[in-house]
Order: structure tokens, then sequence, then C-alpha cells
């Protein structure tokens, strides 16, 4: 018990390490006056054109993509509750009438948010400390609006301990921001914005930069012509980042987002002339793809190998992905699941199971990818934890091609093989087993075809269980026994493996009630003991026979664990475990003619050779299981016209 309340502290503050690690990036650029040629970009109230602004999804989708900061908008309700909106009234952006200020917080959290082309959505109006929570070690906020409500504001921010993290911008003098604010913004970020007018400018702009304890100065302007401007050399080699604010013509004599769409050059590319180090942007991520191809934005850029075009993995096919929505690279939303435990919380935020499907001519791959150093097995290979596998169609069956072998960083750029022969490869990359992906860039020979490949899979199955499906002790992604069966059914097999965690909790049975799945496949029977099988079974079923009636639901009999082979205690706790999921299973299916068993269900051999530990099947291990399963479950899904 110590151990392993020692092992989830541990874990815990490896996923706290992870985050800080990445607002520590962001604050180092922050602060470093202009001096790398990193670029760092803020969203205008999140990734509006793709999701409705100022929502959850729209913050979320801007932490994924790795930008530096979001613009975010306050509004006070009747019951003095911070929620985001940027307009005082609701109907431009949510289904309400009338101002924010009129409605209490409760009567708010029953409207639902319109996307931009004001379709309503299911997402709610989050709050404030919604959105604190959510950011808190990963992205920083410049929140908008906060005049009226400052006091709110800096109460809110620390509560939640992420002082550092927020940004205020404002055109007061120091003098003004002194006495009406005091000391009240001390702890937080304060950014002074230069509206050039031409006549006073210089004298602002020493004001900032002599009296106002800042890393960032904003300029905005209407003209090219502006004396001040000149100024901004002085500006960086003074240690201040430059802010500028591409969201339209006023801010920026014209060199504004829309321009950037056709003529980036002439956009966002003289701004970068006139020395923006901050640009403020309503099309955040066409900005991220022109900095990165200068050169001048992803961290990872300098791994990128000369000769190769990098393509953004999420814009290709995805496959394995239960179910739709949340991080793209993530195997579950698991905001959606509040009851998860901490432990299959951070499991069931990593790429488990998840692949990519392309097609390309190039007779080369390669692939840069960012990891977070979530997890550490000490039964499981480098590759298999945090590595990338990559099959080739040959002949109408996926071909092991080759692997992108990590480093020990959170940053890594591997060759996953190269001189083929020249013609058109469908592809699928298996993406780690034991850690999140912030981001994947696939890379190929320039000039070459690379290509989101149709889901080459009719049906989906999805199989839920412990370690073992998991994949620990397998030496690549590809080698769990669901990514197996998957190409040897030729279907979509998403796996839902946490290791250690799979006990038949509830929240299990709830992610599979809402699952849409051909067949579900249940390692459920290794971590739990003899009663709370007992105990959970039947509640378990009924749960997922809720919305899947007939559904097939097979269950695996746990393997026979070669650590009780002399180890008496251990031999007979597992019997009674196996014991217990066979008598439960065989009143189940006396009246639910859709459920089965396979007993044995994950078999390892009689010569003790094929796990790593003892209880973690090898690919050897991983190849009986399949040996055995394959026909069973092919026969009962082909009952069903799976096939």
């Amino acid at each position: 018990m110590k151990q392993l309340v020692f092992i989830s502290l541990l874990l815990y503050c490896l996923t706290a390490v992870g985050q800080q690690r990445k607002l520590d990036f962001i604050l180092e650029k922050l602060y470093d006056g202009g001096k790398s040629d990193y670029v760092m970009i803020f969203a205008h109230r999140g990734d509006w054109r793709n999701a409705p602004e100022n929502s959850i999804q729209a913050y979320q989708n801007c932490i994924n993509a790795g930008l530096d900061g979001i613009e975010v908008d306050v509004q006070m309700t009747k019951d003095s509750v911070l929620v985001m909106m940027h307009d005082q009234t609701l109907e431009r952006t949510t289904t309400g009438k009338g101002k924010v200020s009129d409605y209490t917080l409760a009567e708010l959290k029953e409207l639902y948010l319109r996307n931009p082309i004001r379709v309503v959505t299911r997402q709610r109006i989050p709050t404030f400390d919604e959105v604190l929570e959510l950011a808190k070690g990963k992205i920083l906020l410049q929140v908008d609006k906060w005049g009226p409500v400052a006091q709110l504001v800096i109460e809110a921010v620390k509560r939640h301990g992420c002082e550092n993290q927020i940004i205020l911008r404002g055109t007061k003098s120091s003098s003004q921001l002194k006495e009406e604010y005091g000391d009240l913004l001390a702890n937080v970020i304060y950014i002074p914005v230069l509206s050039c007018k031409g006549e006073g400018d210089d004298e602002k702009l020493n004001d900032y930069m002599e009296h106002i304890k800042t890393p960032v100065i904003g300029i905005s302007f209407k003209q090219e012509d502006y004396e001040v401007l000149k100024r901004v050399p002085e500006i960086q080699k003074r240690g201040f980042r430059v802010w500028y604010n591409s969201l339209w013509s006023t801010f920026n004599a014209g060199h504004d987002d829309e321009r950037s769409v056709n003529h980036p050059e002439d956009g966002y590319g003289w701004l970068l002339e006139k020395g923006a180090n901050i640009i403020f942007s309503d099309h955040p991520f066409l900005l991220d793809d022109y900095l990165k191809k200068l050169g001048r934005r992803d961290a990872g850029h300098s791994l990128f190998k000369k000769g190769m075009d990098y393509t953004d993995a999420a814009s290709l096919t995805i496959v394995n992905k239960p179910q739709q929505g949340g991080p793209t690279f993530q195997r579950i939303e698991v905001e959606r699941y509040p009851d998860l435990n901490p432990t299959v919380d951070r499991y069931y935020r990593f790429s488990t199971g998840l692949a990519i499907a392309f097609r390309t001519d190039s007779r080369s791959i390669r692939a840069y990818w960012k990891t977070c150093n979530k997890s550490n097995r000490f039964e499981t290979p480098i590759i298999g934890q945090k590595g990338l596998d990559l099959y080739i169609r040959n002949e109408g069956k996926w071909v092991f091609a080759g692997t992108g072998t990590p480093t020990h960083g959170t940053e890594h750029e591997a060759a996953l093989i190269e001189n083929m022969e020249e013609g058109s490869k469908e592809c699928l990359l298996y993406l780690p087993l034991f850690d999140e992906v912030e981001d994947l860039q696939i890379g190929v020979e320039e000039a070459s075809l690379l290509e989101a490949l149709p889901n080459p899979f009719k049906h989906k199955v999805v199989a839920i269980g412990s370690s073992i499906t998991h994949g620990v002790g397998v030496s690549r992604p590809g080698m769990t026994w669901p990514a197996r069966m998957e190409r040897a059914l030729d279907m979509e097999f998403c796996n839902l493996g946490a290791s250690g965690q799979c006990k038949l909790d509830a929240f299990y049975a709830q992610i599979a009630a809402e699952t849409e799945a051909d067949a579900f496949i249940f390692d459920t029977f290794s971590n739990p003991n003899a009663k709370q099988i007992e105990e959970r079974l039947a509640d378990f079923v009924a749960r997922i026979r809720t919305t899947h009636p007939t559904t097939p639901l097979i269950f695996l009999q746990t393997e026979v664990r070669e650590t009780g082979t002399f180890n008496l205690k251990r031999r007979q706790f597992e019997l009674e475990k196996r014991m217990a999921a066979e008598e439960g299973l065989e009143q189940l299916m006396k009246e639910d003619r859709n459920l089965y068993f396979i007993n044995p269900g994950m078999p390892l051999g009689d010569d003790h050779e094929a796990t790593v530990d003892g209880v973690h099947p090898t690919d050897m291990g991983h190849e009986r299981i399949l040996e055995l399963i394959r026909p069973k479950v092919e026969k009962i899904l082909r009952k069903y016209g799976v096939k």
C-alpha cells in the first residue's frame, strides 16, 4: 500500500513538473528581452474561428497548439462572479438576451454558446476560475475588460496561485496606474501599450520604460511614419520585448491578419521587419505556420532536417480514438469524466493506441514530436514508452517499417524509414504508449505528396483493460495485443488500457456506455480482487447495457501470473480472482446472449518465458494472447456482421 501511495505521489509530481517546464519555457521567452529569434503568439479570444469565442474549447485548442498566450475577456454577473464574455450583452455569442450583469451565474450556466456562424453548441459560458484552472502551468492569459473588476481579477488569480501567468494591458501613464491601483497589480504582469498619436509619443514611451516594471512594451499605430517607431531597436536594447497587434488595420497601419491571409510577407513579415517579438492575432494558427517556416517559432524547428517538409499530424487522419473531440493526441477528453481517479485521468491523456493514417510518395519519412515526460516505466523500453512505430501497407497487409527512437528529453526528431522505392505508400504511425504528445510533425522529402488517408478501417472495437492491454512490457507501440488485432482483422481497435487501475469501476462502464463501437473487449479481471469482482461485475455490465443492449461484450479471463509459480499466497489470490470472474460471468451469460467469456483469455504458455517481470507480457506474450483470442473474437464478431 505504501508503495502504491508513493508511486501515486511520484506520478502526480511528474505531471506537475511537466506542466511547470512548459510554463517555464514561455516565461523564459517573455523575459528574454527579445534576444532570441522566438516570436510569441497570443490568440484573440482563443481559437474563435473553430470554436465559440471565449469558450473552454477555444482556449484548449490554443493550449494544444502550443501557443504562448490567450486574450480572454471578463464580465461580472449579477452575483459578482467573473465569467468569460467580450460583450456586455448576450445576444451575439449565446442563446440568451440582455445584459450579463442582469443574470446570476446559475442563470448564465443554463445558456449555450454559439459558434462563429452563430450555430448553437453544447458549450456553456465558463467562469474565470474555470479558465484559470485550465490554464495553470500551461499558457499565459492576457485579461481584457479588467479595469472595472480589477480587485476581483486579482483575488481570483491569487486563489489559483498563477499570478505569474496573468497579463494586464493598458495605456495609462505610470502615475495614473499608481493612483488608481496602488500595489494591486504588483504580482501580475502589466504591459503598457503606446497608442501612437504622433505628438507626445516619445514622452509616453520614456515614462513606460523608466517607471513601469514590465518585460514588454506594446505599440499600436494607424500610420507607418510615426517617428517613435524608429525607437523599436532602442526598446529592445533596453531589455523589452515588442508587442504588436495584428487584429485589424487601425492597430498596425494595415499590416493585419486579413492582409496576411494572402500576402503574409506584407502583413506578418512587415511586423517582423519592424521588430515584432510578440504578435497578438486573430489568425494564430496561420501565424504559427508562417513563423515556423521562417524558423522563428517552434522550439523544435531547429531539429527539422533540411530537404524535408514537415506537416502537422493533426491535419491528417487520426484512428483508434474511442470518442470524437478533446485534445488531438489524447485518447479520451478526460474533462467529461470528473469521477476518474487521478492516475486514470493522467493515463487517458496519453496517446496510447492512437495512430496517424496518411499517404505519401516520399522515399524517406521522418518525424518531429514533443512529449511531456509523464511516465518512466522500468518494464517498458523507451521506444514503447514515448517512441513512434510505423507500418506500411504491403500487398494488403500492414507491415512493420521502422520506429522513431526518442531522446531522454521531451523533443525528438528521427528517421522512421529511408531509401524506399518510389511510389505511393499507405502508412499507419502508432503513437507513444506512456506519454502525452503535445506536437507531432511528419516529414517527407521536399515536393513529395503527403495527405490524409481516409480511415482504413470500417469497424471499431474498443478494448478496456489493465496494464496488459495498455502495453506495459512491449518493445514498441504497435506490439500491444489490440494493435496487433487491429492489423490482423483490419478493424479499428481503440486501446483504453490503464495500468494497474481497471477494477470494474463505474467510470469505465460510463465511458463504454457513451462510446459508439461494434463491440467491446474487457480485460477487467487483472487488477481487482475476488471480492471486487463479485460486488461490481453485474452493475458494470448493467450500466453498459443501458445504451448498448445488444452490442457484444467480450470478457477475457486474466492471465495465470508467473508470480504465483512459487509464491503460494499470490497463487491463491490469483486463483480466487479467476474463479470469481468465471462464476460471475456464468450467471450473467444465462440471461444475456450477447455476453461472452473467453477463458483462458490471456494465455502465456507453460515455458514461463513470456513476461518481463512475471506479470507483464513481452512481445512474445502478446503474440500468444493474440493466437488464442483472435479466432474466437473473429467468430463472435462475424455473428454480428462485423468482418
